[in-house]
């Protein structure tokens, strides 16, 4: 069922390139035209646009580089955020630890007070 969903709404959302579109001028004054993949008027109004694909060249080094720098300082920052973490999960680590040992300490301090307290009354 999921399949047959998913190959109809691929097959519906297919990419409009290389098809016709048409441009419909707008009767309020200043506004921009819009644009339909039907005729504007039932006689075939408006401009027919063909839509053509934007083919990506590696002309424009600038954005390029920019793109570059942002994934760069994108990746030191996360490598920043994984060390923080793992900081923290050390110093979490130790703190368990003492407690542990803090825990056993008093437990022996009481074996001892209970010791000594049943040797005094006896």
């Amino acid at each position: 069922m999921k399949k047959s969903t998913t190959l109809v709404l691929m097959m519906l959302t297919a990419p409009t390139f290389g098809q016709i579109m048409y441009k419909c001028p707008v009767s309020t004054l200043g506004a921009p035209p819009f644009y339909q993949q039907a005729p504007c008027t039932p006689t075939g109004g408006g401009e027919q646009v063909e839509v053509k694909r934007i083919k990506a060249t590696g002309t424009n080094t600038r954005s390029s580089e920019q793109g570059k720098i942002y994934r760069r300082g994108n990746a030191e920052h996360w490598a920043e955020q994984r060390e923080a973490r793992i900081r923290a999960a050390e110093h979490r680590a130790a703190l368990k630890a003492e407690r542990a040992k803090a825990s056993t300490a008093e437990a022996q301090a009481q074996r001892e007070t209970t010791h000594v307290i049943r040797e005094t009354n006896k």
